[in-house]
């Protein structure tokens, strides 16, 4: 199991059901609003910040991509945590891979959203 799959397995088992429809409803995520197709797991974010914490250090940019390009808001949210957390201490290169991650904004939107 790589340290994306055990970054979800840890969210997933922290999920609260009863969240979800808060969440969905708060980041619009109805037909024909921005945060379409978004699926949410009900994690509230210092619970996220406790999972990136415990995993920023021996996450490579590959599981970062992986979690960036998932369509479930709180992975998405966690990979952008950890690069935050990666950031200030990372060499001048590093910084650069970082700060360009390989996942562009199209990439995102292709593999976040549903055609209409």
């Amino acid at each position: 199991m790589n340290i994306a799959d055990q970054i979800k397995k840890d969210l997933r088992n922290i999920s609260d059901p009863k969240k979800v429809e808060v969440l969905s409803h708060y980041f619009k995520t109805g037909e024909g609003e921005y945060g379409h197709g978004d699926k949410f797991l009900g994690i509230k974010l210092p619970d996220q910040r406790i999972v990136a914490k415990k995993y920023f250090k021996e996450a490579s940019l590959k599981d970062v991509e992986e979690l960036l390009k998932d369509p479930t808001h709180e992975f998405r949210l966690t990979g952008v945590i950890i690069l935050t957390m990666k950031y200030p201490k990372a060499t001048p290169e590093e910084k650069k891979e970082i700060y360009c991650c390989k996942v562009t904004t199209k990439e995102l939107k292709s593999t976040t959203k549903p055609e209409r």
